[in-house]
């Protein structure tokens, strides 16, 4: 299978295969495949529970949250030694325009921060921002594929929509990205905990509502902790 996304070629059959859910029948059952091609790019390749295509290019980042999730043990394979937890430190050497850096200087000496304080809180409003975005469009992407098929979301759907749309609120929209993957878990590949798990689920309409509440959030730069609860009316 090949595909042509955005002018760049990704093709099964000359690409890696890195980790597979293992294929069910292409109209009965739901599988994925994730792939890296030659140049290192990855993307997935599958079938959703109703037998339509899945393709998804993926950046590096969405790969290793997906490998994280489902393959733990070929992260560092493909990513490299993961620092322990902690708040581990890397140097990075930046080159700007020389206007840019007076006008990164000058904001900074603004606020009151050193340049290094200013741009770590620069890149981490930036990279929150995009990370918010792709977790976004994945849980919209879910939620339309419900909508187009007019029918609600089963009990392993909405738990893993909610858990999404939760962490979206809360700014973890690594693991909103990873939540709205695992709603298109096949059936035979759910995790039995997960399933019988006790709790309201919610329906199509009050999962759209919430999802909206939480897309109009201001993006947060560090995660909130703590409980979620949605009300009846989906907010």
């Amino acid at each position: 299978m090949k595909r042509i996304v955005d002018g760049k070629a990704y093709n099964t059959e000359t690409a890696i295969k890195v980790a597979t859910s293992g294929e069910g029948h292409w109209q009965s059952s739901a599988w994925w495949s994730l792939y890296q091609t030659r140049h290192g790019a990855f993307f997935l390749d599958g079938a959703d529970n109703h037998g339509e295509p899945v393709f998804q290019a993926m950046t590096d980042a969405e790969a290793q949250a997906f490998l994280e999730k489902h393959a733990n043990h070929l992260v560092e394979q493909y990513f490299g030694p993961m620092p322990e937890g902690g708040a581990a430190e890397r140097r990075l050497t930046i080159r700007v325009p020389g206007n840019l850096a007076d006008r990164v200087e000058a904001a900074a000496k603004a606020r009151g921060l050193s340049l290094n304080s200013y741009a770590t809180r620069s890149f981490g409003q930036s990279t929150a921002t995009d990370e918010k975005v792709r977790a976004a469009e994945a849980i919209e992407a879910v939620l339309s594929a419900l909508e187009s098929a007019h029918r609600e979301p089963d009990p392993w759907e909405s738990r893993c929509l909610a858990e999404g749309i939760g962490a979206l609120f809360r700014g973890l929209y690594r693991l909103a990205l990873v939540e709205a993957g695992m709603a298109l878990t096949p059936v035979d590949q759910r995790s039995k905990e997960r399933s019988h798990r006790q709790g309201k689920l919610f329906s199509l309409h009050e999962l759209r509502n919430t999802f909206a509440v939480a897309e109009a959030e201001p993006v947060r730069p560090f995660p909130q902790f703590g409980p979620m609860h949605f009300s009846e009316d989906g907010k």
